[in-house]
């Protein structure tokens, strides 16, 4: 499936946006805090609505990029980028709820945050995850 022409990504840019994009950061730490208490026993407090819309600012322009995805209208997506040093992006946040993944939804955010680095001349991209973060199965080692 490709994705739909009602999809819409833009800069995340004002007090309506900023609701949007912290409800679905908040969504998907909660599912990360879950988890990471799961499979590794590593305990995270809960995510915190007013505690991530007040960090926003480290994804936004110099400092990076903060981008919403909508379909509709409706929040569908959402990926940040921030700046560690000259020539050294961090992909942060992204997340697509499960009712709209298929639709490459994630690929296509990916792909301006990418669009953005090329832009800046970045030379290095990291992204911090953990193998459940992969959207295929990663068998994991047997004990000994």
């Amino acid at each position: 499936m490709s994705i739909a022409s009602e999809f819409e990504i833009r800069e995340a840019v004002d007090v309506d946006d900023d609701v949007a994009v912290a409800a679905l950061m908040v969504e998907y730490l909660t599912w990360a805090h879950l988890r990471l208490h799961d499979e590794y026993a590593i305990e995270e407090p809960p995510a915190d609505v007013a505690l991530v819309r007040k960090k926003l600012g480290e994804y936004r322009r110099p400092r990076g990029l903060l981008l919403l995805a909508e379909c509709n209208g409706e929040p569908a997506g959402v990926g940040a980028l921030r700046w560690l040093a000259e020539g050294v992006a961090e992909v942060k946040r992204m997340y697509v709820p499960a009712r709209w993944r298929g639709a490459h939804l994630g690929s296509a955010l990916l792909d301006r945050l990418l669009d953005e680095v090329i832009e800046r001349s970045s030379t290095i991209v990291l992204l911090d995850t953990v193998r459940f973060m992969s959207g295929r199965v990663i068998p994991t080692r047997p004990a000994h």
